[in-house]
């Protein structure tokens, strides 16, 4: 969308809004996703010059897409058959080869039935001058003979039992008792299992009028066997394992199927055949263990052994999923088994250093960092169970105080400012510098500066994540200076290394003036904060490269220092 404005607006500011609401500015407006349905509707724009507004401009913008047509008519032709024009329920059909673009076809399409043959066409409506975006697909066929009806074979029965009727998956079936008889049934026929026999049944599929090749199922009634379920015990604890077997008329070439209780069940062995199968249940309760067995088809009635599994006594390990060496944390079980006497505690090296009896609480800690397993074991009714927590306990956090430039024994100038750290800093640990006097409003930075003003230890305190701490302190040792250092030359050229050319050490001395002269007298740069800094430029440009000159005035202790010198500025 583009909004024109009156030519003498000269700095216009353009504001668009969809339905009421602000989505751009600038001009011309981009619709996000180009024109569809969820960009249709309100469009305003106004114009903005300086405190002036224009009125609202307003277009509307619609969108129109049509749906597919849909379709009457024959798709599937058997080979030879007579092809016939289907129905495009639509306005304006436009046929194509592609779900997507491309041209549409000259004619409506047709196909050849005289061998098979698959063809996909795509077709659109036109209503209003809009063609429907979707198409809609249309595939015709050329077929064969449809492929045979699908069949279980054999299909078994028990002698003597009620048969279901046979069945197929196919279209339009048709059944036979023969390979080659003409004479056929539309409904599916009942086995007859008054005798042990095996019978053969045949099948086809009727696709678009054309009839399938036969297809065979073979029915077999045989004899059902009869047997019981084997167990070694019929009450274990959870998680104990159970051996169980087969005893009856099958033989070893029989089906057997197991079924296992649903919940906390897992095969350790065996499991397909008549035994033996080793389990182990893991829930508590009472179960029941079943076995059917299929003898060519035909199940028996299904075994059943009832099962009682004992639950097992629970003592939970309440304590800190983190430490630290050489810190104390509390080890207990605050939610065990009514009635248990006996805790069997294993630390994993923890040293006590208040112990109690069973539950505790227990005072532990360790002497080395790493991933410590804590383990309980209890007894109750003749089943014990094992509870592991893990505790991992951290080293303490570095708390080594490094100086830049300077270590113990270096004497350094009274309020000067020094770049202190510790040696490895840990993410998001909390420090604390001290004195604060030293550290203005930055004793709780991870590196930081001091401003010493006289011979003092600076301590830090570090505490991590964890809750682990750790202290050191320093000794720093200063001596009165009314001198300050500045560099020989600066290159400012954007790099953010050596870009302006101030003091280097400032401390806590008053500026009373700084300023820069080139070699002309003239002032290129003046301030009364010389953190600030010259930052190569006269007027608003850069300066010529070469000497210039500085003179400074501050203040140190009780007198005024004038210094002054020279620098070079380079490219």
């Amino acid at each position: 969308l583009t909004a024109t404005r009156e030519s003498y607006i000269n700095n216009p500011v353009f504001t668009w809004k969809y339905n009421g609401v602000t989505v751009g500015t600038g001009n011309p407006y981009n619709l996000p996703g180009g024109l569809t349905a969820a960009t249709a509707g309100k469009y305003t724009c106004t114009v903005t010059e300086g405190t002036l507004t224009s009125e609202e401009a307003v277009v509307n913008v619609m969108f129109t897409d049509p749906p597919a047509p849909t379709i009457d008519g024959k798709l599937h032709y058997c080979l030879n058959e007579q092809f016939e024009q289907i129905t495009i329920n639509g306005t304006d059909p436009k046929w194509y080869y592609i779900p997507s673009g491309g041209s549409p076809l000259p004619v409506a399409p047709t196909i050849n039935t005289s061998s098979p043959n698959s063809l996909t066409y795509y077709v659109t409506q036109t209503v209003n001058g809009c063609e429907s975006s979707e198409r809609t697909l249309v595939n015709f066929t050329a077929a064969r003979k449809p492929a045979v009806p699908i069949v279980t074979t054999p299909v078994y029965y028990c002698e003597e039992a009620p048969a279901d009727q046979l069945y197929a998956f196919g279209d339009n079936l048709k059944w036979y008792y023969s390979p080659v008889s003409t004479i056929h049934t539309e409904t599916a026929p009942t086995p007859n299992t008054s005798k042990l026999q095996s019978l053969e049944y045949f099948v086809t599929q009727t696709v678009n009028g054309c009839e399938s090749d036969r297809n065979k199922i073979d029915v077999v009634v045989t004899f059902k066997p009869n047997g019981l379920i084997l167990a070694n015990k019929k009450e274990l604890c959870a998680n104990e394992e159970l051996t169980l077997g087969y005893y009856g008329s099958a033989d070893p070439t029989s089906q057997y199927n197991w079924i296992l209780p649903d919940k906390g069940t897992t095969i350790m062995n065996g499991g397909f055949d008549q035994g033996p199968l080793v389990i182990r249940l893991d829930t508590p309760g009472q179960f029941q263990v079943k076995l059917r067995v299929g003898n060519t088809g035909c199940l028996s009635d299904e075994y059943t052994q009832n099962i009682s599994v004992k639950p097992l006594p629970y003592a939970n390990i309440s304590a800190k999923s983190d430490a630290c060496v050489d810190q104390d944390i509390l080890i207990a079980s605050d939610n065990y088994t009514k009635g248990l006497r006996s805790f069997d505690w294993d630390f994993d090296g923890g040293l006590i250093s208040h112990e109690a009896t069973g539950q505790g609480a227990h005072g532990v800690y360790w002497a080395t960092a790493g991933t410590k397993n804590i383990k309980v074991t209890v007894e109750d009714k003749g089943c014990t169970s094992v509870t592991t927590e893990t505790v991992t306990v951290h080293p303490k956090p570095d708390a080594t105080i490094t100086a830049q430039n300077y270590k113990e024994g270096d004497v350094i100038c009274a309020s000067d400012s020094l770049k202190v750290s510790v040696g490895v800093i840990e993410p998001n640990a909390a420090y604390k510098w001290s004195p604060e006097r030293f550290f203005d409003s930055y004793s709780n930075d991870a590196v930081t500066y001091a401003r010493v003003d006289f011979d003092s230890r600076i301590y830090v305190e570090v505490e991590d994540i964890y809750g682990c701490t750790n202290k050191d302190s320093m000794m720093v040792t200063t001596k009165p200076c009314c001198e300050m250092s500045f560099p020989t030359a600066f290159t400012p050229n954007g790099d953010s290394r050596n870009d302006l050319f101030r003091p280097i050490t400032v401390g806590n001395r008053q500026v009373k003036t700084f300023r820069i002269v080139n070699r002309y007298g003239q002032a290129v740069f003046e301030t009364a904060n010389a953190h600030t800094g010259w930052d190569g430029t006269m007027n608003g440009k850069p300066a010529d490269i070469g000497t210039y000159f500085y003179l400074i005035s501050f203040n140190c202790g009780n007198e005024t220092i004038n210094q002054s010198g020279e620098v070079i500025l380079v490219r």
